[in-house]
């Protein structure tokens, strides 16, 4: 299989009468360039248990397995055509997990009797459920060493976003509260087949420990939706909602503003005013 042919992935699509579905994000890397450097950024050493989300035909599989070798490579493939063409070009090589990653990736993990999390997760993530994808993992609280993905530009900004910008939201300050964010480059939409409308970025995703005490990281999404719920309105406003007698005295504690909006927050201001209002 050729991977940087756009004829070569038409003609395997032809053979098993299957064609990219917009709906599945299915845009196929074909520049062996882009996937090399890719590989250079998810860092990959023998032995090494792996993710990959949808891995459509394999064009980053099969690198994967070259540099693997003794590791373990899971795939999670929702097209049923995928997965059958996945199977028969790299067999026993790969574990394949069929359906939406959101929905299977917590079962197959307690199925699997994993002891720990995958050493890397990576995949080009489709642009309608990016955010889904990386959410469920983090407030699951399952990230490894190291998540690489590619996005769509625009939810890499906001994955990376600071405080007082537009692109800055709930979703921002959950994956910053768990990971370092680092928006490796931009990918043109020629590096794809078919190509797409939009630029994508690659970005990584590497654990810190600098806010312990945010243990339930689902707990602390809910709290973050509340506050970002409505942009335009206060903090105290959209904190109304928690139905919490003492939550003026607490912003007072905290030395934040009854009047400011989230987006004008800091992560570190924000996880503690979570644990403020937790020892309530």
């Amino acid at each position: 299989m050729n991977y940087n042919s756009q004829k070569s992935i038409q003609d395997i699509l032809s053979k098993h009468n299957l064609a990219p579905q917009k709906k599945f994000g299915q845009n196929f890397l074909i520049s062996k360039e882009v996937r090399e450097y890719i590989l250079s950024v998810i860092d990959i050493n023998p032995g090494l248990d792996i993710w990959e989300i949808g891995p459509g035909l394999g064009n980053m599989t099969a690198l994967i397995l070259e540099k693997l070798k003794t590791g373990k490579l899971s795939v999670f493939e929702i097209d049923k055509g995928f997965i059958e063409i996945l199977k028969e070009f790299f067999g026993s090589r790969i574990e394949v997990v069929e359906g939406d990653f959101v929905k299977t990736w917590k079962k197959y993990k307690t199925l699997s009797k994993a002891n720990s999390h995958p050493a890397r997760i990576f995949g080009n993530l489709p642009y309608n459920s990016a955010s889904a994808i990386i959410a469920s993992l983090i407030e699951e609280n399952c990230v490894p060493e190291k998540m690489v993905f590619t996005v769509q530009k625009e939810a890499a900004q906001r994955i990376a976003a600071k405080p007082g910008t537009k692109d800055y939201s709930s979703f921002s300050v959950l994956c910053q509260v768990a990971c370092d964010i680092k928006i490796e480059t931009d990918i043109k939409g020629g590096a794809f087949f078919p190509v797409p409308d939009v630029t994508s970025s690659l970005i990584s995703m590497t654990p810190h420990s600098r806010y312990p005490i945010v243990k339930d990281k689902k707990e602390f999404s809910q709290f973050l939706r509340t506050l970002f719920k409505a942009r335009r309105k206060t903090i105290l406003n959209n904190l109304k909602t928690l139905n919490i007698e003492a939550i003026t005295d607490i912003l007072h504690e905290e030395n934040i503003s009854p009047g400011i909006r989230a987006e004008k927050l800091t992560v570190s201001q924000l996880v503690s005013l979570f644990e403020k209002i937790n020892k309530v």
